[in-house]
């Protein structure tokens, strides 16, 4: 009886001890697993496959926009932003991988569409949760420390905003041609931003990237300048010489009807604006006007104050002319408009009255004289148009139509003509 009491209680003990070793090491492998399991929690990669699938799987424009603005230019808007990154990826299916940072307490990781990178985050260590996303940027090409130049009257934006004044970065003078150009500093870019210069009437001046300039400058372009000869030609103040000369004459109507022709200058370069002026040989001032598409043509200003004070004796010497070929007057008439010993003056002399016809009258209608142009030095040219009518018989009537350009020079007090040309 005794062995047996004995066996029963050592069974007892002995199954007691066993469930509180058995106990124990359940709880040690709990405890064990909490601890696997907390420090597989605390590896990074958990929260850098969060932070991927958050961000960067379909990107996540706006969240990481604000991540990134205290690093980029104010002139980057969302949709620039947008734009930029989206050009980059393409559609191309992401990726990311762990990438060496030297530093235990920060993992930093590349992300890429396709086999291109194009853009990192950094996770840092902390205490919960254990890993924290500490930085996200796209590596993408910045425009850093490149300049934005605008011409007079003009302001530069950036993907539509204005740049503030104080951006400016001082004044550049890029050519001579160019005059002075204002100089913006642009920094923070992401890729390629829209620059556009804009001018009070809301014109719109392209813009281009000039690598040798490391600047934004407008957009080369050509004006063609049609000179009147013996006259100097200057473009934003700086002279254009002869090297700039495609045509050196250029005949028109009416420069033919002054004697005169245009030489033709062709100049290209990156205007904003543009301001033409030329000057004669006596230094005075012409006038350029635009004809259309980058083409400008000098103007023949013509005085109406020589008009009023010569109008009369350029009409009655065209009359004298006139009458003169058709023996109706003599040459001390006409010497008293033209200039004895001058070539025209001894043409008329020698020529034959070719216009004469028997006759028993003659009128004039339509006498008109304008076009007056100062050539300076005492000279000036006009035109004068006038209907000749010959009557033969009170019914039988010749039209002779005169159409010259006259051209006077003064001598003695005298304004005479020492030269005539047909416009006919």
């Amino acid at each position: 009886m005794k062995k047996k009491a004995l066996t029963k209680g050592y069974l007892i003990a002995y199954f007691s001890v066993t469930a509180v070793l058995l106990g124990l090491i359940l709880c040690g492998l709990a405890l064990f697993w909490s601890f696997l399991d907390r420090f597989e929690q605390s590896l990074p990669y958990h929260t850098a496959d969060a932070v991927f699938s958050m961000y960067y799987a379909e990107l996540d424009y706006g969240a990481l926009y604000e991540w990134e603005r205290p690093y980029l230019s104010g002139y980057e808007t969302m949709e620039s932003y947008m734009r930029s990154i989206s050009s980059r990826i393409d559609g191309r299916p992401r990726s990311y991988r762990s990438i060496p940072t030297g530093a235990a307490d920060t993992k930093k990781y590349a992300v890429y569409a396709g086999n291109d990178r194009f853009a990192e985050f950094e996770l840092a260590q902390s205490q919960s949760p254990p890993w924290v996303l500490s930085k996200a940027a796209f590596v993408l090409d910045r425009f850093d420390g490149v300049e934005i130049l605008v011409p007079a009257g003009f302001s530069p934006y950036v993907n539509a905003c204005r740049m503030e004044e104080a951006h400016k970065a001082g004044q550049r003078t890029p050519s001579p041609l160019l005059g002075l150009f204002e100089a913006y500093a642009l920094d923070g870019m992401i890729f390629e931003p829209v620059v556009e210069a804009r001018d009070g009437d809301e014109g719109v001046l392209p813009m281009v990237f000039v690598e040798e300039a490391n600047a934004y400058m407008p957009q080369s372009r050509e004006i063609t300048i049609d000179v009147l000869d013996a006259c100097a030609l200057f473009v934003n103040g700086a002279a254009i010489n002869r090297d700039f000369m495609v045509v050196e004459k250029v005949d028109t109507t009416e420069a033919a009807r002054m004697k005169r022709y245009y030489q033709r200058y062709r100049v290209a370069d990156r205007f904003g604006a543009v301001n033409i002026s030329v000057k004669d040989h006596l230094g005075r001032a012409g006038e350029v006007e635009a004809a259309g598409d980058g083409y400008y043509v000098q103007r023949f200003v013509y005085d109406d104050g020589l008009e009023e004070s010569f109008g009369l004796l350029a009409r009655e010497a065209a009359m004298a002319y006139a009458k003169y070929m058709t023996n109706d007057s003599s040459m001390s008439e006409l010497r008293r408009y033209f200039a004895a010993g001058t070539e025209i003056y001894n043409w008329i002399r020698t020529s034959e009255v070719y216009w004469y016809t028997n006759h028993i009258g003659y009128r004039f209608e339509n006498v008109t004289a304008s076009a007056f142009f100062d050539m300076g030095e005492g000279a000036f040219s006009c035109r004068v148009t006038l209907d000749h009518y010959i009557h033969r018989t009170a019914a039988d009537i010749f039209s002779f139509p005169l159409d010259v350009t006259l051209f006077f020079a003064e001598s003695d007090g005298r304004y005479l003509v020492v030269d005539m040309i047909s416009n006919a």
